[in-house]
Order: C-alpha cells, then structure tokens, then sequence
C-alpha cells in the first residue's frame, strides 16, 4: 500500500525555496506562460526573465501531477516584485468537522476565498525576523501589531 504524504505549509515553503534556488541548467522555454495581468496590483513577468530556471518547476509540476491527492491549492512565485509564477489546483475545503478536514472538492483559481489557517503567522514570523535582522525591528518580542495602523 502506498503511503500518503501530506504537505503542510512549511513542506510546500520549502519546495518554493528549494526550486527557486536550486542551480541546474535550464531549457530555453517552459509550458507556463507569463501569469495573466490582472488590476491586482502585482505586475507580471517571465520566470526567465527574471532569471530562474525553469527546469525546476517542470520538475515540480511532474512531481505533483503524479501524485494526484497532493492537496496543494495553489503555488505563486514573486521574484524581484514581479508574479512570474501562478498555478492553481482542485482540492478540499477545510472542513473542521470532517475527520481529515475535508470540506467539498473545489476547482481552486485566484477568485477562490481560501482558508488560511496559521500559515498567516508563518509568514508574519518570517517578515518580523527580516525586519529584525535588517535593524527596523529592535526585538522579536515586540507585537507585531505595533507596525500596523
């Protein structure tokens, strides 16, 4: 019997970090696009012309196409303040009363309200650690609440 892998946060933060920065060559084109130019404020570009391999995220991509119950909802890559990267995927709303926490299949895109659960706290944690390591925060005990209006 095959073993499920279930992909936290952290799981999927590491494989953006891993394909990001992993060195291997790179064909001249992908099967990903430009991401669609939305009025959403992010501006778009290539991944190659921001300089990231696309070999990886074909990888990745493979990876998760064979591995059909990946319950990964969507992936986005920024690179250099530009949306290079955005695919989505079909999967489970959170559903607390299900004992796997699965609500109904939905066919996630970028209109689709998500559920965030702690991943917000992740991100808070990592920014405050940025700020506190470039000297705009003084402690990582202050409350992040002091540098929101």
């Amino acid at each position: 019997m095959q073993k499920r892998i279930k992909m936290n946060f952290r799981t999927v933060l590491c494989l953006l970090l891993t394909t990001c920065l992993t060195h291997c060559s790179s064909s001249e084109s992908h099967p990903f696009g430009v991401p669609l130019q939305t009025d959403d404020g992010w501006e778009t570009s290539d991944i190659l012309d921001v300089g990231l391999k696309a070999d990886p995220l074909v990888s990745m991509m493979a990876d998760l196409a064979a591995e059909p119950d990946h319950e990964i909802h969507g992936i986005l890559i920024v690179k250099d303040g530009k949306l290079v990267f955005e695919q989505y995927f079909g999967g489970h709303d959170y559903d607390r009363l299900d004992p796997d926490f699965h609500g109904n299949y939905v066919a996630f895109d970028r209109e689709t309200k998500h559920n965030l659960h702690s991943a917000t706290k992740s991100v808070s944690a990592t920014v405050l650690g940025v700020a506190k390591g470039q000297g705009f925060v003084a402690s990582v005990n202050e409350h992040i609440f002091t540098y929101f209006s």
